[in-house]
């Protein structure tokens, strides 16, 4: 069952009399991974440090599993694992000997059985007593994920996650997030700059900019949006205007239209009819880094 797992409402941060969030409102299901967009500068890291306890709010609330962070802190941050940028591991230690070391240290006591499912669930049996400093980094984001969740929390914060990772790294990451994430019914969070990724990795996206939200986007609608930009090279645009409506005309040689992929044979049906050459006949698919840019191209 979808739940509401993370609830920030009007969450704001001043420091030294300036706002640097500024009413703030988003909420993460279970089972979804939600990215965390803004350009340097956005309020991402402070918003994703007053999620995880270490700062406190000006204003507004954070309320993890119905519990809230300010009232009952316990409760509330024993429902969320984070790994801020690269996850804090001792390099000569084996993988198994890390995840001992940080079992110790929660309140709660975890057994060996859990230990044991999180290195399964992060695919490290085979490396797992190995020294963690001949980790590849993918090896080490997973540990660091399997460390984060030891004490089994609802919510994953990940800031940075493929940092120093390599094409395969980074696939292979996106993968076994979203798996963790749909299998398992976690709700992950993640902050990122690699926007083409996050496209490919998250179900949501809250894109914010000087502290204030901007949008919250369905990340399906870039997949299931049939209406689509062409641009088509031919011989002559001279009346390329007569013969469709909502066309773009770039110069002699080049026009744009919008149109299902359904509708191009007519369209190749009607510029043949007409004497006109075509030459190419390229697809202008909107992205979630344009949409990015455009929505964040204020003032600076």
């Amino acid at each position: 069952m979808v739940k509401t797992v993370l609830s920030v409402k009007n969450l704001s941060k001043k420091i030294n009399e300036k706002i640097i969030i500024h009413r703030l409102n988003f909420r993460v299901q279970s089972g979804e991974i939600y990215g965390f967009l803004g350009p340097n500068g956005s309020g991402k890291t402070t918003t994703i440090r007053m999620i995880t306890g270490l700062i406190k709010p000006s204003a507004g609330h954070v309320t993890i599993c119905g519990h809230d962070i300010q009232l009952e802190p316990k409760k509330a941050l024993a429902n969320i694992g984070a790994i801020i940028e690269n996850p804090e591991l001792y390099p000569y230690m084996t993988g198994k000997q890390n995840l001992d070391n940080f079992a110790r240290m929660y309140p709660k006591k975890i057994s060996q059985k859990q230990i044991r499912r999180m290195i399964s669930l992060v695919n490290l049996s085979d490396a797992i007593h190995q020294p963690v400093k001949n980790y590849s980094l993918g090896m080490k984001q997973r540990l660091g994920i399997a460390q984060a969740l030891l004490h089994q929390p609802k919510v994953l914060i990940l800031d940075e996650p493929t940092n120093g990772l390599d094409p395969v790294g980074i696939r292979d990451l996106r993968l076994y997030l979203k798996k963790l994430a749909h299998q398992n019914d976690i709700a992950i969070i993640v902050s990122s700059h690699l926007l083409s990724e996050i496209e490919l990795m998250c179900d949501r996206v809250l894109i914010i900019d000087h502290g204030k939200f901007i949008t919250e986007k369905d990340l399906s609608s870039y997949q299931t949006n049939n209406s689509r930009q062409y641009t088509f090279k031919v011989s002559n645009t001279t009346h390329i205007s007569n013969f469709f409506s909502a066309t773009t005309i770039s110069d002699i040689n080049h026009f744009t239209i919008n149109c299902s992929e359904e509708h191009i044979p007519e369209v190749i049906k009607k510029l043949v009819q007409s004497n006109i050459d075509i030459f190419s006949i390229t697809q202008q698919k909107t992205s979630l880094e344009e949409d990015f840019i455009n929505m964040t191209r204020g003032e600076k």
